[in-house]
């Protein structure tokens, strides 16, 4: 495990891969190697990759397919460069990213989430932490990432750094402005039992953790029958609201922090299915059936 330590020290400090993601990276790794190990594959080349992803995937999503190769590209890169491995990273132009639009959240349905996040039996942050992700487009891990240094109340802004260390602002939405100052002059001042900085802290003042956002969000869903919510979702919804709105693809590439504005754009095919799914509901023309000659 030795090599597999100094691969995760070369993944943080020369690639720069946030430690969120660094236990995938070493689980995709180690995964890896058992494979070759079993097959007593004596080379690390091109074909020993290719067979590993037609013998040992099989059935894996596509997402999951992508995110392995990124892992194994990094790590024949870094034998490159500390043993005589011929690097061949460039050589791995697999295409897995899947083409499956996300689940967005419509206004119908962040309404019901809305309510139930009022709800005597809901958790007291729940409507803080529903309208903060919807209203920002912030992925959960920056929600619960967030430090009092990134408010900028005055300015109705926050700012952050996002995936690949890219800084960006976020505008903050009149209700989601209010709820954080009352958040901070009156609720969390009670929690804090630490110096800590960060912006979000539970009622038992710990930090707040993906994990419990997820479960957090994931039941406030499911007391009003949505029960496949979970964060991501607000913030496809918050994109493709958005763009149905008429933003323009840069604006919101911006908002979300996407580094390619490529990743952005599949909002605007779930925009388009929704207009044609609005056009067949309620456009008088789209009823007319064919007469018979």
């Amino acid at each position: 495990m030795k090599t597999l330590e100094s691969f995760q020290h070369y993944c943080l400090y020369t690639l720069g891969v946030k430690p969120t993601s660094m236990s995938s990276y070493v689980s995709d790794i180690h995964r890896f190697l058992t494979f070759i190990e079993k097959h007593d594959i004596q080379q690390l080349n091109p074909e020993a990759v290719e067979r590993y992803f037609i013998e040992g995937c099989q059935s894996l999503s596509k997402t999951t397919l992508s995110r392995y190769l990124s892992a194994i590209r990094a790590y024949v890169k870094y034998l490159s460069l500390s043993t005589d491995q011929f690097d061949f990273s460039d050589l791995l132009t697999y295409e897995f990213k899947s083409k499956r639009l996300p689940h967005v959240l419509s206004l119908n349905e962040f309404s019901r989430l809305i309510e139930s996040s009022l709800d005597e039996q809901a958790h007291e942050d729940e409507h803080l932490l529903i309208v903060l992700l919807f209203t920002t487009g912030l992925r959960v891990s920056e929600c619960v990432d967030l430090s009092l240094n990134s408010l900028y109340l005055k300015e109705r802004m926050m700012k952050l750094v996002g995936k690949g260390d890219k800084e960006r602002v976020v505008i903050l939405h009149d209700q989601c402005l209010e709820l954080l100052t009352r958040y901070l002059n009156e609720i969390r001042p009670q929690r804090l039992a630490s110096k800590s900085q960060r912006l979000l802290i539970q009622p038992n003042g710990r930090v707040y953790t993906r994990q419990k956002v997820y479960t957090l969000i994931k039941n406030c869903g499911e007391r009003v029958g949505l029960n496949d919510m979970h964060p991501h979702r607000l913030r496809h919804g918050f994109a493709t609201t958005l763009l149905s709105q008429g933003a323009d693809l840069r604006s919101v590439q911006s908002l979300l922090g996407h580094s390619d504005i490529k990743t952005t754009q599949i909002y605007t095919h779930v925009s388009d299915q929704s207009l044609h799914e609005k056009y067949h509901s309620f456009h008088p023309g789209a009823k007319i059936k064919k007469e018979k000659p």
